[in-house]
């Protein structure tokens, strides 16, 4: 039987090796690969790493599985969970006792929440069989339908840059553009199907992360206010995991109050003139396939094409009664 334990510091090049190993079959390349991106993955704020992180042991002593959760704010609380097996050791049972592990813990710190709903949630790729068959078989249910899609750059012809009425786009500046453009994404996912909004810890955490590059990333202004942001991570470790010259769109997002004007497909125009500077060959990104601001429609227009979709699982996290 694997056995279930808490992360220790020395696991680390076990977990990174069994990430790129299941990489193949679990078709995220969005994951951290080494062994010091995995290591800021469990340190991001609302994850405590003594407790929040399992692995799982094989007989022979061998770490060939991990999951970690973590507490998400929005609309509804969320106890996110991302699980990872060796492909080696799929056939056993290091895949459902790591899924228990993270579902006790989700039980175990249900007190944190603060909204009336609370999910044990997490998104997979849908052609990814074995993860979709473990999250079916331990009663979670798919709630949302997410959608990768790419652009092409040689297939499209790109406008010039050009800005709406009273809008201004500016490089990112870090760190000081900070506040304001995470309080701006935060407005702007308000209404979204989950509503996540990151504390000011939370947003320094995704931009050490390396999942942002301010020096392509694009901020627009009106006068003093930021109307919009397209975060974007074009550098050499996003290239290598996605196996091609392919750049990512990390966050974009437009005030509501902004909406409607050509604001979104501005910026995000500009970041594609980056990518083209960069010699990039395309471009990706994710979006809720139910989006309530037409983004699909919008990204289309530009010139992205769905090319992968990822199912969200959550199940209901039930308030323990003494």
């Amino acid at each position: 039987m694997t056995d279930i334990r808490n992360w220790q510091p020395g696991d680390l090049p076990a977990l990174a090796e069994i990430r790129q190993a299941a990489h193949p079959f679990d078709l995220d390349n969005l994951l951290a690969l080494t062994p010091d991106a995995i290591r800021h993955e469990i340190e991001r704020p609302g994850l405590d790493p003594a407790r929040d992180v399992f692995v799982a042991g094989s007989g022979d002593g061998r770490v060939v599985g991990f999951v970690h959760v973590q507490r998400e704010h929005g609309k509804d609380d969320i106890l996110g969970f991302c699980l990872t097996v060796h492909p080696d050791a799929r056939s056993g049972d290091a895949g459902p006792r790591l899924l228990r592990a993270a579902w006790e813990r989700a039980l175990a710190r249900r007190v944190e929440c603060n909204t009336p709903g609370a999910w044990f949630q997490t998104q997979v790729n849908a052609a990814a069989m074995w993860m979709n068959a473990l999250l079916d078989q331990g009663g979670l249910c798919i709630a949302r339908y997410e959608l990768r899609m790419r652009c092409a750059l040689s297939e499209i012809d790109l406008p010039p840059l050009a800005a709406p009425e009273g809008i201004t786009l500016r490089t990112y500046r870090h760190p000081q553009d900070d506040a304001a453009v995470n309080a701006t994404l935060n407005e702007a996912f308000g209404d979204s199907w989950s509503g996540i909004e990151l504390a000011a810890d939370e947003f320094a955490h995704f931009f050490d992360s390396g999942q942002v590059q301010p020096e392509v990333s694009v901020v627009a202004w009106a006068g003093d206010e930021v109307a919009g942001a397209c975060l974007n991570d074009f550098s050499p470790a996003r290239l290598e995991r996605a196996g091609l010259r392919e750049g990512w769109v990390s966050s974009l997002g437009v005030h509501r109050a902004r909406r409607k004007r050509g604001l979104a497909a501005a910026i995000l125009t500009w970041s594609l003139h980056q990518a083209l500077a960069r010699r990039l060959k395309a471009v990706a990104l994710d979006v809720d396939a139910e989006n309530p601001t037409g983004a699909k429609r919008l990204y289309e227009r530009v010139g992205f094409r769905e090319v992968e979709r990822f199912h969200v699982y959550r199940k209901p996290i039930p308030v323990l009664t003494q």
